[in-house]
Order: C-alpha cells, then sequence, then structure tokens
C-alpha cells in the first residue's frame, strides 16, 4: 500500500528475482575463511658453499586468513598474498579430508590442509634451489631455498 493505495507487483519478475536470491545465497554462504598460524618451517639454506638444515618455530612464524571458495575448488590469501591456488581432492579414499592446493604461477608451490585435524602442510621446493646447486643454469645466482611450512587453522 503506498499513499491509501494498493499497488499490485507483476508476479512475472518477482518470482525469478526471488529464484536467483535463494539459489545464489547458498554459494555466498558457503565460503570458508580460515585463520592459520605456522608452527614449524623446515628447510634446506645454502650458506658459506654448503647447504644446511634451517629450521624455525612459531615464534618466527607468520599468521593470516584464507579463504576458501565455496567448493573448495579455489583458495586464496596464504601468506597474505593475492594468488588463487587451484584446489581438489586428490587421496578420495586414504585422506578425503585433505585439499591439495597449487599456486599456478609457480607449480612446486602447494598447500595441503585437513580439513579434519585442521593441520596444513605447505612446500615449495625451486629448480633454483637444492635441484638447481651446481648446475651451471645457476652458477652466478644466490640460490633459493628449499622449504616445508607446517601449521594449524581454525574457522573464523
Amino acid at each position: 500500500m503506498v499513499h491509501g493505495v494498493i499497488v499490485e507487483m507483476p508476479i512475472n519478475w518477482f518470482v525469478p528475482v526471488l529464484t536467483c536470491l535463494v539459489l545464489a545465497s547458498p554459494a555466498i554462504a558457503e565460503e570458508t575463511i580460515l585463520f592459520c598460524s605456522e608452527q614449524h618451517i623446515v628447510g634446506l639454506r645454502f650458506s658459506a658453499d654448503e647447504w644446511g638444515p634451517s629450521y624455525g618455530n612459531q615464534d618466527h612464524g607468520q599468521r593470516y586468513a584464507i579463504r576458501f571458495n565455496g567448493d573448495k575448488s579455489q583458495m586464496s590469501g596464504f601468506q597474505g598474498g593475492d594468488t588463487v591456488y587451484q584446489c581438489r581432492s586428490y587421496f578420495l579414499t586414504k585422506a578425503p579430508d585433505v585439499i591439495t592446493c597449487t599456486n599456478p604461477l609457480v607449480a612446486t608451490m602447494v598447500f595441503n590442509y585437513s580439513t579434519e585435524s585442521q593441520r596444513f602442510l605447505f612446500s615449495f621446493v625451486g629448480p633454483g634451489g637444492w635441484l638447481g646447486g651446481e648446475t651451471q643454469r645457476e652458477e652466478n645466482r644466490d640460490p633459493l631455498d628449499d622449504y616445508l611450512i607446517m601449521g594449524t587453522c581454525q574457522e573464523f
């Protein structure tokens, strides 16, 4: 009723709009945001002409929020970055709770997350790290470190 006059809404546009709102809202609601904290960092570091182990713990670890889309096929926010990782479950029979996400820009950057234990394991193996040591292609460069980051996440 507008100023004492009854206004009839045309039903031919109301039903499709309502249907779109109902169908779109679950996709938005299913997005998962996790607060993650690095617990351990283990790697290989090149120093003084030799490779050696490198260790870190939660005192040196970062904290950040990551975001999975509704079907957990994409993840973003790792270490505060904007890169959208592509994700899927690869271990459907042995570990159906594990989601594996790969960086589309650097294929050797892999983020694994267990929805059951809420733990993550990130690995980076660079072609210029251990694999590049003593190769002609890496002769005049400082090698990259190869490392694993282990941590936990909790849902907001």
